[in-house]
């Protein structure tokens, strides 16, 4: 009996382990794999713990969002027996994964395993590391910030074309050791394309554990390098600072900042201005720069302004037509006056369109530029030659001057100097016989030998009479020109003032040459009736 039941229990066991053997089981590793674009492919190795077994890999795809990678497998169906195992490839395309955006992207693939009715699966795990440093970010090193500052119409990372743009860029070591021959390497890359615009190195240095060095570099965005299809919101500026000593397989820190490049339909500027900034009176400052159309649209008849109304100087240099993203170059010989004064002089520049208004981008920015000038030498040396005319005489509209009324007075103020002068003028001596309405215009700037009328408001005392004079008085530079005028006030009721009269009491005067006529009808009856004889 004995012998049947343990007969029994070694049967149920060896069933049992049949069926344990019978099952599918499988082991993968590793079951994370990264790639890297110094990395397009690695192993894993299946290990079938269970029965018999099918195998089945899916069609796998790394996507940032936007851009995709395939992963393909060296065998995506296979068997695999009972205890043997099975190395399987994957890989990527290089072309596909330099296209995705900078940062590690995952994806889960599931390999299944199936024998008969059962079956089994297992997760692997696949990410694209897309990282500027050729091994991924690696030890010590790590970018702690990048700053950006722009000399030009941008503002930190919104760039125009031709700013020029400085970087600072942190980068700590948090190790425990100082880490030697750090070397600063950057680029800013187009993410639609994967092309690279500009790229550069920095000098190494070494970073102390614990430490914190700035980089500081400048660069141009320089209109050459895009067209007006490749700029907008879709740029990175990368830096990676890595041991140029041990490896950048060992020391390598990366950091991404995202950048957009600026374009108006409508923009012209100037760059790289150029000009004589000392030059002596009687002399020619020349003036040399760069005109670009970094707008979207082609532009016609583009001129530049230079101005400075101190010395007179107020040109127009034509352009021409200019497209998109092109330049042409721009001269400017600048006169300095031969009796200018020695010192320095704004001078504005002003780029224009067809309509001769001011270019302006988007954020209101006008395209304008203040230069500082600098006269010296062979200045003349004379005083100040700056001097008045004045003439008067009635306006034809006041061709007399009546008590009680507004007379007006034409006088023309001309400056005989050699220099351009500043006039105020004013009335004295009238104050007993009239007072003063208005001067038009009281202040008046006039270039040597250019002469303008003035109309002057005087208001006649209704009981002023005789002749009268009054002085008109231009004050300019610490002088005074002054020119007599006089006036003879009419006596006596005028025709305006008999006519007025007239007007305001017609009926009166209608009542009395009426009341006139019937006296010398009554007179011409009684008379008519004397002179008739009697019978």
């Amino acid at each position: 009996m004995k012998s049947k039941l343990l007969s029994l229990f070694l049967l149920t066991a060896i069933l049992s382990v049949a069926m344990i053997s019978a099952a599918v089981s499988f082991d993968i590793s590793p079951v994370k794999i990264s790639f890297l674009e110094s990395k397009l492919s690695a192993n894993f190795t299946i290990t079938n713990t269970g029965a018999d077994s099918n195998f089945s890999i899916p069609t796998t795809t790394i996507s940032d969002g936007t851009n995709t990678a395939v992963v393909t497998f060296s065998e995506t169906n296979f068997e695999i027996l009972s205890g043997a195992n099975k190395v399987i490839t994957a890989s990527v395309d290089s072309t596909a994964l330099s296209n995705l955006e900078f940062g590690t992207h995952p994806v889960n693939t599931i390999i299944t395993a199936t024998n008969g009715t059962d079956s089994s699966t297992k997760t692997l795990t696949l990410e694209a590391a897309k990282s500027f440093c050729e091994f991924g970010d690696k030890g010590d090193l790590d970018i702690k910030g990048v700053d950006f500052t722009v000399d030009g119409f941008g503002d930190d990372n919104e760039w125009y074309l031709t700013d020029e743009v400085t970087v600072d860029v942190d980068v700590k070591n948090t190790g425990d050791d100082d880490v030697d021959n750090v070397v600063l390497a950057w680029q800013l890359f187009d993410k639609d394309t994967g092309e690279i615009i500009i790229d550069d190195e920095e000098n190494d240095i070494d970073i102390k554990d614990g430490d914190t060095e700035t980089f500081t570099f400048t660069f141009t965005v320089d209109p050459d390098d895009f067209d007006s299809d490749t700029v907008g919101d879709k740029f990175a500026f990368m830096v990676k600072a890595y041991s140029d000593d041990q490896g950048e397989d060992l020391q390598c820190g990366s950091k991404e900042e995202n950048v957009k490049l600026m374009i108006d339909n409508d923009f012209v500027i100037l760059t790289n201005i150029q000009f004589t900034e000392t030059a002596p009176c009687g002399e020619i400052s020349e003036l040399t720069a760069e005109i670009w159309n970094i707008g979207d649209d082609d532009q016609q008849d583009v001129s530049v302004r230079v101005v400075n109304t101190e010395l007179g100087i107020n040109e127009l240099v034509d352009a021409g037509d200019i497209d998109s993203l092109e330049s042409k170059k721009l001269r400017a010989d600048i006169k300095i006056p031969a009796n200018a004064k020695e010192k320095s002089y704004d001078l504005k520049l002003a780029v224009l369109d067809e309509d001769s208004d001011v270019f302006e981008n988007d954020n209101n920015d006008a395209s304008e530029y203040n230069l500082i000038l600098k006269v010296e030498g062979n200045c003349q040396t004379t005083t100040s030659g700056a001097s008045a005319l004045i003439s008067a005489e009635l306006d034809p509209e006041t061709p007399s001057a009546v008590p009680g009324k507004q007379v007006i007075i034409n006088a023309n103020l001309k400056n005989a100097g050699t220099s351009e002068t500043t006039y105020t003028l004013s009335v004295i001596g009238n104050s007993e016989w009239s007072s003063l309405s208005a001067i038009d215009p009281q202040t008046i700037t006039l270039a040597a030998g250019e002469s303008k009328d003035v109309s002057i408001y005087l208001d006649i005392d209704d009981d002023a009479t005789g002749e009268k004079e009054f002085t008109i008085r231009a004050s300019y530079d610490g002088k005074t020109t002054e020119q007599k005028v006089a006036l003879a006030l009419e006596s006596g009721a005028s025709q305006d003032v008999i006519l007025t009269h007239l007007k305001n009491n017609w009926f009166i005067y209608v009542i009395v040459i009426v009341n006139i006529i019937l006296i010398i009808a009554i007179i011409m009856v009684v008379k008519s009736m004397v002179s008739r004889p009697s019978r």
